[in-house]
């Protein structure tokens, strides 16, 4: 049994509310985008690494008919304190998300969207102020995930990232560029010496065509893509194509460098929606 989506809410009116619990960060569209409406298997690289997921906290929201913002201040992924080693805390961090859609009409979409972080772990753990970033190869048939870093002694770090997305008629492409700054110290003794910062970056690109059926249509209030809902008889076919990148390697600071491999990966799925819910 896990913690997920475990929260009080409420809002004031149709477009502002306020919530405090574990909940999930307002990152990156394909990551707020629940699991069950996913047009692949797994979410993509970058997003399983650098965009962060449930943490407690307390966020507010507001949106419009052309607009979205939410924002609040988070803490530690309660979801995993018993799964991994050094996670007693993982300190405090600010996030941001905002978005905009200035056309969105029955025909088509246009979706444009940044967010940021900011995090500083705590000194807890068996080594101080450790933080790791890792991924599975978009598969989790294997188990093994080939990029991953632990990196000790980290100040703060910072996530910023940036959505594109353009549905027109049956077609629907999008992407998110991301990119992560970390600022490193190393003890000598009782000194703290700063090291270079390190930098991390990662994107996808996602574009699916609906042969048979509606293409997904665009959600204001939350400000990314609806599930498909299959109105015809036969439900509807879909085909989707992907392409992934991260890189977690830096050698800024010759003397303390990052080796976490980089990857790209490459999808493509065919999806059947007999019914709504299906």
């Amino acid at each position: 049994v896990e913690v997920k989506d475990m929260y009080l809410g409420y809002r004031f009116n149709d477009h502002l509310s306020l919530k405090a619990g574990h909940f999930k960060e307002p990152m990156s569209m394909e990551r707020l985008t629940s699991s069950r409406y996913l047009m692949s298997t797994e979410r993509p690289m970058p997003v399983e690494m650098f965009a962060g997921g449930r943490r407690l906290g307390t966020a507010v929201t507001a949106w419009g008919k052309y607009w979205w913002a939410s924002g609040g201040v988070f803490g530690q992924q309660v979801d995993i304190i018993q799964k991994e080693k050094n996670r007693g805390s993982d300190g405090y961090g600010f996030t941001g998300r905002v978005a905009v859609s200035p056309f969105n009409t029955g025909d088509w979409t246009l979706h444009v969207g940044g967010y940021a972080t900011y995090r500083t772990p705590d000194g807890g753990g068996t080594e101080d102020r450790l933080v790791e970033f890792r991924t599975f190869p978009e598969s989790r048939t294997d188990r093994r995930r080939f990029v991953r870093a632990e990196i000790p002694n980290v100040n703060h770090y910072a996530t910023y990232g940036v959505e594109l997305a353009v549905r027109w008629n049956k077609l629907l492409a999008y992407g998110e560029y991301m990119f992560t700054d970390l600022s490193r110290y190393r003890k000598e003794g009782e000194r703290k010496i700063d090291l270079k910062n390190a930098e991390f970056n990662g994107w996808y690109a996602t574009a699916s065509y609906m042969f048979l059926g509606q293409q997904r249509r665009y959600v204001p209030s939350d400000a990314e893509f609806a599930p498909v809902y299959s109105r015809r008889k036969g439900g509807n076919l879909e085909l989707v194509g992907r392409v992934s990148h991260v890189n977690l390697n830096d050698f800024h600071d010759v003397s303390a460098p990052v080796t976490g491999g980089s990857a790209y990966a490459y999808s493509a799925n065919l999806n059947w929606y007999p019914v709504p819910n299906l």
